[in-house]
């Protein structure tokens, strides 16, 4: 196997990450602080490989393969964390070696975990770099490049099939025309955000910052209390739509642009995922009204905040949800859990989400009723079910009417996957957990299914 081609796209993309390493350079030199010149540097070293590479192993007819979209894939997160993790640990902040590695990765794949604490008094670049980061992890560090590879003669659209989970083979002729209108429509939408976070009351510097993660579902933000820090309720709402719009896939807005207008409503995955959420939130509001006896807005504004932070992945924060009572953690475990199985519609496919759903349906079911029997011991966990098996006997019911009739456990279950749809088996799988589980909230388990009709409800338009 020839190499070069895949030294040859890592290179340029370090050289890209070298000129982007100037923006937080132009920032730190703005504000008086001497951590530019750690920048400077960085940017520099970063160049100067990254080029090296690209020219030693430039060759006139080089064209990628599937094996070499699988070694860029891994080897361009690896070296670009690397020599990100530059400024962290040069700079001011002194951070060790494994620190700044692990700042740098949580940036570039949007975890949003990180080891800095007192940000708000971090320096300017630091803070910058850490929002460019997830920046551009969002978008997907190999789409950068994939819109200049055609004019180099590389083919790009393996690389674009490997990074992407969408399904965009027929939306625009050429991988370099998808990758720069993707490119063109994250930008849009960045600064757009950045205007509605400035507009309510953000610094021009906040609003950049923290536009750049929302947009990208990373989480990073320029303070420790996350977004409590702001305690503004517009930016809250602003922040979940951002968060939201972040987590649709940007395939279906090229569409829109292109003359499809409806096709972000249209799109099954995006019906599903808003009427998912929009019953996770009216769940757990009526949780914080009756249970933590939190005021309706009020309620109505935490839920939706964090709701919507953690099932898009994006890790933003207002409050400690886990002093919100029994029921709290079960919601959150269960969106925490899709999201980290790719459930989303950023993530999955329409057709793919049907048999993921179905599966990841099915492994929770199971999955509760060994972990309840384990905790609770086979006759208490049984015990206390019966109380509430005339509900469970109802989603029961709503698989045998889809089936159209009873047959044997195994073909009951290939049925079942084979005639639902994604959005039947989040609906089963998240009644299952509260009624499967609820035996963990003791007395609160009143309240938990009293609120749980909603899910009844819309559950309706399946």
């Amino acid at each position: 196997m020839d190499f070069r081609p895949a030294i040859f796209v890592v290179g340029l993309l370090l050289a890209t990450l070298a000129v982007v390493m100037c923006v937080p350079a132009i920032a730190d030199f703005a504000y008086g602080h001497p951590d530019w010149q750690v920048f400077a540097v960085s940017a520099a070293t970063t160049f100067f490989v990254g080029v090296t590479m690209a020219l030693t192993s430039k060759t006139r007819d080089m064209k990628l393969t599937i094996r070499h979209a699988f070694m860029i894939t891994t080897t361009s997160w690896m070296a670009m964390t690397l020599f990100a993790s530059l400024p962290f640990a040069f700079s001011e902040l002194d951070m060790g070696f494994t620190d700044a590695v692990f700042e740098a990765m949580s940036g570039i794949t949007t975890t949003g975990s990180t080891v800095i604490s007192g940000l708000e008094n971090a320096p300017p670049g630091i803070l910058l770099w850490r929002s460019l980061l997830q920046w551009l992890g969002g978008i997907g560090i190999i789409v950068m490049g994939i819109a200049v590879l055609p004019m180099l003669q590389v083919g790009g659209m393996q690389l674009f099939r490997m990074e992407s989970s969408d399904q965009s083979d027929k939306a625009m002729p050429r991988a370099a025309q998808i990758a720069s209108a993707i490119g063109v429509i994250y930008l849009l939408l960045t600064i757009v955000w950045a205007g509605f976070y400035w507009v309510a009351g953000m610094t021009g510097f906040d609003a950049i910052s923290h536009a750049m993660t929302t947009i990208a579902t990373g989480g990073f933000s320029n303070h420790d209390e996350s977004f409590a820090y702001f305690d503004s309720a517009m930016i809250e709402y602003i922040a979940a739509a951002g968060m939201l719009v972040g987590a649709l896939p940007f395939i279906l807005y090229l569409r829109a642009l292109q003359g499809d207008m409806l096709a972000v409503v249209n799109d099954s995955q995006v019906q599903w995922f808003l009427i998912f959420i929009a019953g996770v939130i009216v769940t757990t509001c009526g949780w914080l009204v009756l249970e933590v006896g939190e005021d309706p807005l009020n309620a109505l504004r935490l839920a939706t905040f964090n709701i919507v932070s953690i099932i898009t992945g994006t890790g933003y924060a207002t409050d400690d949800y886990s002093i919100w009572g029994s029921f709290s953690p079960v919601i959150f475990f269960f969106i925490m859990f899709m999201n980290v199985m790719g459930l989303t519609p950023a993530s999955v496919t329409p057709t793919a989400s049907i048999f993921v759903t179905g599966a990841l349906a099915f492994i929770t079911f199971s999955t509760m009723i060994v972990g309840g029997m384990i905790a609770q011991g086979p006759v208490a966990f049984f015990k206390n079910l019966v109380p509430h098996v005339p509900l469970i006997l109802w989603p029961l019911m709503y698989v045998i009417e889809l089936t159209g009739h009873i047959q044997k456990p195994a073909a009951l279950m290939i049925r079942l996957f084979a005639t639902m749809t994604g959005g039947h088996l989040v609906v089963l799988s998240f009644l299952a957990l509260i009624f499967l589980f609820g035996p963990f909230a003791g007395n609160s388990m009143g309240k938990a299914l009293a609120i749980s009709p909603a899910w009844v409800g819309f559950s309706v338009f399946v």
